[in-house]
């Protein structure tokens, strides 16, 4: 209690915010109840070592009472629902309109140390995928709305804002504030200056399609050195690029992007031409 007293002191003094995690799983829970028998649930202990204010960031929150939800509203705190942590922890899954009812700043966070994606367009599909399971659960009343993808993105933008306390600078399309957007030109890819400055994208995008070819559906045929999988290797000839024999090779490779270009609909834009004699060798 004294170290994280100290550590209020000093985000008091430097104004800085507080993140930390509060209600994750069960037997977290029961732990802290054991370690702080003078508190009277979790909240309470950052409410007496005064790290509960209003630029805490609480992640989780999945065993939260209503009045811990009272006292953190009351504070001004904010959660952050981690839904891909929750679920590779096995933690539980928040009930997201508790949280909303209780009128707690929410926002969406990706726990990554706990999860396995940075995404946060990640955390948007799993936050739907954990309402959508939560509906099923027997807390969950019939005839209550569900927590949708547009509740999500609320929470993964403004929501986010809201809990970061910078709502006021970011978080939607309000005028005055900051945004980060892409200007796209449709006209763009239909340019005389695109074989000069996308041959090398247009090339990943042929090689990735030969990826997809290789792994996806056929598991069983390739993907790894099982015995009895097929494997297209390299002989390496360090002479070979000096070969005399290597512009019959290229003719053949020449087909093969040429096939690839075709398919990936981009064969009126980019021409092996365009693909340097490095690459294609």
């Amino acid at each position: 209690m004294e170290l994280m007293q100290d550590l209020a002191k000093i985000a008091t003094e430097h104004s800085l915010p507080i993140q930390t995690h509060i209600s994750e799983n069960r037997e977290e829970v029961k732990m802290i109840a054991g370690m702080y028998p003078q508190s009277k649930n979790y909240t309470d202990v950052y409410v007496q070592a005064g790290l509960l204010g209003d630029k805490t960031i609480l992640a989780h929150g999945v065993y939260l009472s209503d009045l811990e939800l009272e006292v953190i509203r009351t504070r001004g705190s904010g959660i952050s629902h981690c839904p891909n942590s929750n679920f590779s922890l096995k933690s539980g899954i928040l009930d997201v309109r508790k949280v909303m009812k209780a009128g707690v700043k929410l926002g969406l966070g990706t726990d990554f140390a706990g999860g396995h994606s940075p995404s946060m367009l990640d955390a948007l599909r799993r936050g739907v995928t954990a309402a959508n399971i939560y509906s099923f659960s027997p807390g969950f009343e019939p005839g209550e709305p569900l927590v949708t993808y547009r509740d999500l993105f609320r929470l993964a933008t403004l929501g986010s804002a809201q809990v970061l306390g910078i709502s006021d600078v970011v978080g939607n399309f309000e005028v005055g504030k900051q945004f980060d957007g892409i200007n796209y030109n449709n006209n763009y890819y239909n340019s005389d200056n695109n074989n000069n400055n996308n041959y090398i994208y247009n090339y990943f995008l042929a090689v990735m399609y030969m990826y997809f070819l290789t792994v996806m559906g056929i598991s069983d045929v390739v993907g790894n050195f099982e015995v009895g999988k097929q494997f297209d290797g390299i002989n390496y000839n360090n002479n070979y690029y000096n070969s005399d024999n290597n512009n019959n090779n290229n003719n053949n490779n020449n087909d093969i992007y040429n096939y690839l270009l075709t398919v990936l609909g981009i064969s009126d834009v980019v021409t092996t031409s365009d693909i340097p004699s490095t690459v294609r060798k």
